[in-house]
């Protein structure tokens, strides 16, 4: 807890305002009858975010007064509220907090000229509560309190700074200064991991993939603490698993892996304190691994070798290949592919396959010719364990 000791400092930081006309430099004023009064403490520092756990004024009592009047305490709402001075309304035109409390004659009590009393609020609220709302709001560099006369001809005389500047008003707070937040990152935590290769059964064919490299990354742990407990935050885990590659011929669907995984307990020591958050659970998903083939697509030739050169048609003519194949397993297509023995490369989108285990006509897409006179021809096969039958096949100009 810290302390706060303040005391008006100046002839312009205590005031009186009668009517509308604001007094300076009296040497003493009153509470009552009247007359609302402006208190203003400088110095202030550390209140911003703080908890005000007490707030007394102290006054030296001018004469002994015990009569009745009402009126309310406020405070200037602002950070760094300015000196009074003469200028009209000058206190009961400032800004007020919405936090208040009552100052009657009843709640100063009676006074005996020379003594000291103290106010720190009216039994239901507090001048405490006043600054709290400061505290709240701004990081206050000064503060202005209000006293707002609202009936009744009673006194309380008080000595102000122009009397003389050691009984001056005072203003003692007691407040527990905001915790910053504490920032604390561990570092990374390495977790041991094993993901078990998949087996995959297909007919009397056990494929077994390379195992999966998996990384898992654990990102750092921020905590911020209140007070001395440490509460960290859940920890978000990314983790990414790849898509497993394995190069054969026909699509194999496996049923999912399910894959134990078990992260350790983090340790995460700050100071002389180690921090053990609760497990973190971690849902992890292989995918469905797809294989593809069983061995290379093996081609044959079809036929002669064909010149063909797209000038021969008409600008814009596109091309279909026109194949009768079959394939003697319909597990296994038949494909069949236009081949341009110019450049050594087969052309493209002119690819065609089947599955039918008798003959069927088949038609590419529409494809292009590369420019200039080439020899092609017409190759047909599938992957190994099939066989694999071409009865016709040409090149067929489309008109555009």
């Amino acid at each position: 807890m810290t302390t706060l000791n303040l005391q008006v400092a100046a002839s312009t930081d205590d005031a009186d305002q009668a009517g509308t006309v604001v007094s300076l430099g009296y040497t003493y004023a009153w509470f009552g009858n009247g007359l609302h009064s402006g208190f203003r403490f400088t110095g202030v520092s550390g209140l911003a975010g703080a908890t005000i756990n007490s707030a007394v004024l102290t006054f030296r009592a001018h004469t002994t007064n015990s009569d009745s009047f009402i009126g309310d305490w406020y405070a200037e709402d602002g950070a760094s509220p300015s000196t009074f001075t003469t200028a009209a309304n000058n206190i009961t035109g400032r800004t007020r907090t919405t936090a208040t409390c009552e100052g009657d004659a009843s709640d100063f009590g009676n006074w005996i000229a020379g003594n000291d009393p103290t106010f720190s609020g009216d039994g239901a609220h507090t001048i405490a509560e006043i600054i709290q709302e400061l505290a709240g709001s701004y990081d206050p560099t000064a503060i202005v309190l209000l006293w707002i006369f609202t009936s009744g001809t009673g006194y309380r005389f008080y000595d102000t700074w122009d009397h003389t500047t050691s009984p001056a008003p005072k203003l003692d707070i007691d407040y527990t200064a905001a915790i910053g937040v504490i920032t604390l990152t561990p570092s990374p935590v390495t977790i041991p991991m094993t993901v078990p290769a998949p087996t995959l059964a297909f007919g009397d064919k056990t494929l077994t993939p390379d195992p999966v490299v998996i990384n898992l990354f654990i990102p750092s742990v921020t905590i911020k603490p209140a007070d001395t407990i440490l509460t960290p935050d859940p920890v978000a885990i990314s983790l990414v698993v790849p898509t497993p590659t394995v190069t054969i011929g026909i699509i194999l669907t496996p049923d999912p892996v399910a894959v134990p995984l078990v992260i350790p307990t983090l340790s995460l020591t700050f100071g002389a304190k180690t921090l053990t958050p609760d497990p973190v659970a971690i849902q992890l998903v292989i995918p469905t691994v797809t294989v593809t083939g069983v061995g290379g697509i093996t081609y044959d030739i079809h036929g002669v070798p064909t010149i063909l050169n797209p000038a021969w048609f008409p600008p814009g003519t596109t091309f279909r290949l026109r194949v009768i194949m079959f394939t003697s397993a319909a597990v296994i297509p038949a494909r069949a592919r236009l081949y341009d023995l110019s450049s050594g490369l087969p052309i493209s989108g002119s690819d065609v396959s089947t599955t039918s285990t008798s003959e069927i006509e088949v038609l590419s897409d529409e494809f292009s010719l590369p420019s200039g006179q080439r020899q092609y021809r017409v190759e047909f096969g599938g992957e190994a364990g099939g066989v694999f039958k071409c009865a016709y096949s040409a090149v067929r100009p489309v008109s555009p």
